[in-house]
């Protein structure tokens, strides 16, 4: 099967464009896509989660409520789900977490480098062998590709302990929550930007290995 991607915001989705043929999703072609994907871009209106604005700007009230829309109906039609940064925090929120609005401004800065390492949790590991294809392979490829560390472009952040129901941290730098997924295997997201490594064809790959399993 060869996967069917959309993008549910034009914003920093060139990438995706180009490598996946990703198109704009709409209200009309939801159904016929496998996996929604959520771009980075501008902070997340704290209200949205019950918390009052302290330390984000630039926000985008349009797009939070357009982007949560699709998102709360992809989770609804059961679809694959892949977010990078400001995606990967509003997949979070949908799943009942929060943010932290500014990293720097809590401290967790203080080692938080524009190229880092990662740490990756085995918890997974642990699961039975009827998780293996939908859960422990992504868990390893993601691990083979990002051992040797990733970028960080953020000053909003997800730690475990705002971590929502049902995503699993599998991966973290100094608690900070880098990789999460999904037990039922549907859901990834990262807080880099994988589609901007040097490795990014590599990650493509494994995105339609993943969306046509």
């Amino acid at each position: 099967m060869v996967a069917k991607f959309g993008v549910a915001y034009s914003a920093l989705a060139g990438s995706f464009i180009e490598h996946l043929g990703a198109q704009l999703v709409t209200e009309n072609n939801i159904d016929k896509l496998d996996t929604i994907i959520f771009t980075g871009g501008e902070d997340i209106n704290p209200q949205i989660y019950g918390a009052k604005i302290t330390h984000s700007s630039n926000l985008n009230i349009d797009r939070d409520k357009v982007e949560m829309d699709i998102l709360l109906n992809a989770i609804n039609l059961g679809k694959k789900i892949f977010g990078s940064c400001r995606g990967h925090q509003l997949i979070n929120i949908a799943n009942g977490g929060s943010l932290i609005q500014d990293i720097y401004f809590e401290n967790y800065k203080k080692t938080h480098s524009k190229f880092h390492d990662l740490e990756f949790s085995e918890y997974v590991m642990t699961l039975p062998p009827s998780h293996f294809k939908k859960v422990v392979r992504p868990f390893k490829r993601l691990k083979s590709l990002y051992n040797n560390g990733v970028n960080s472009m953020h000053h909003q952040g997800i730690t475990t302990i705002h971590l929502g129901d049902n995503l699993y941290p599998v991966a973290t730098h100094k608690n900070i929550v880098e990789i999460s997924m999904s037990l039922n295997g549907k859901i990834i997201s990262t807080q880099f930007h994988p589609e901007w490594m040097s490795n990014k064809v590599e990650f493509f790959d494994f995105l339609k290995e993943w969306a046509s399993e």
